[in-house]
């Protein structure tokens, strides 16, 4: 499950300042509002660990119209996620995603038809090739829905992926491993392995497939594409941090 702060409550909220800016700290950098520190909900500074990534921020927040919209501040919400809800609590939260890999999506091969199952092999294989030579965890795979097992050691080194990460990569790997149902590609994406337009085709075959044959409605369609901005955003996030 994936847990986020909620910035709701500024929904309708009229802009209250002019000058948005990131300024150096002595123990990274922040953001400003009017020369005034932003802090997150839980009243936290908001100190980020890059120049880059404090840049973004004041930029969703200079970008502000009359009133000001959560949905638009995409870094500002993983920023606030991480102080607020991970900082502190790391391990517990790496071993909630590394759950994924236990049912990971590239895992599950379709039944069929066969042009289906053949376009899954042709993108997931080769991931699984990645992980087992790269990570040093090979995962099980099956035709179908059946639960397959997989080895204890290879959850256990996918969890030490997690554990090496601080709480703002972790931040963005939830929202990763929610969107695409999948530990492997989310550990993929974070460590440049996967494009997020690879990503998004890997995680959507069936999806894509289903449309091409049958049709995709407006909801259908919004629903993706709001999926693959999501993805996009928590990408971006961990490449501010690396700068």
């Amino acid at each position: 499950m994936v847990h986020r702060v909620n910035l709701k409550d500024l929904d309708d909220v009229r802009k209250f300042y002019k000058l948005a800016s990131a300024e150096p700290q002595e123990d990274g950098y922040a953001v400003l509002l009017d020369g005034r520190m932003l802090k997150t909900k839980a009243a936290k500074q908001m100190v980020l660990p890059t120049n880059e990534l404090a840049e973004a921020i004041a930029e969703e927040w200079a970008k502000q119209g009359e009133k000001i919209d959560p949905l638009t501040m995409p870094m500002m919400i993983f920023a606030s996620t991480a102080l607020d809800l991970i900082a502190g609590n790391c391990t517990a939260k790496a071993a909630e995603i590394s759950k994924y890999g236990e049912t990971d999506l590239i895992c599950y091969y379709a039944a069929g038809p066969d042009d289906l199952t053949a376009r899954q092999r042709a993108a997931w294989e080769p991931i699984h090739v990645w992980v087992k030579e790269e990570l040093n965890a090979p995962l099980h795979s099956t035709d179908g829905i059946i639960a397959v097992a997989q080895p204890d050691e290879s959850i256990q080194n996918l969890r030490n992926q997690l554990n090496a990460m601080d709480h703002w990569q972790i931040a963005a790997m939830q929202e990763l491993v929610s969107i695409t149902g999948s530990l492997v590609i989310s550990l993929g994406l974070a460590k440049g392995h996967l494009t997020p337009v690879q990503a998004i085709e890997a995680t959507q075959i069936e999806e894509n497939f289903q449309a091409e044959n049958w049709g995709e409605d407006e909801e259908e369609a919004e629903a993706r594409g709001q999926k693959s901005q999501d993805l996009k955003s928590a990408v971006n996030f961990l490449l501010l941090l690396a700068k």
